[in-house]
């Protein structure tokens, strides 16, 4: 009699085990698909953000190229805090005293 109590009792156990690891995975996939769920939009977002700011990059670079390329050098000329019509006007005038024109 104690031998078939024991059967049972280890047959009882086995099933627990089995339920426990069903429930547990059972949990484990609602929680995963949750997370996922709540994932998606940023991971969406994200891809999207990536694609703005290498686009807004390239911008900037097209920007720095072309404000470069309208820029010019003179040396021996001061730089002053000024505007830079004031600095065209700065440098006319040095320009036509080295050349010695006379202003029109």
């Amino acid at each position: 009699m104690e031998g078939q109590f024991q059967i049972l009792f280890d047959k009882m156990k086995i099933e627990m085990q089995s339920q426990t690891t069903e429930l547990k995975q059972s949990i484990t996939k609602s929680i995963m698909d949750k997370i996922d769920e709540k994932l998606i939009p940023l991971v969406e977002e994200n891809k999207n953000l990536k694609n703005k700011v290498e686009k807004l990059e390239k911008e900037v670079e097209v920007m720095k190229r072309a404000e470069k390329k309208n820029n010019i050098v003179v040396f021996g000329l001061e730089e002053k805090e000024i505007s830079t019509l004031e600095l065209l006007k700065e440098f006319k005038k040095h320009l036509n005293q080295d050349l010695n024109i006379k202003n029109r």
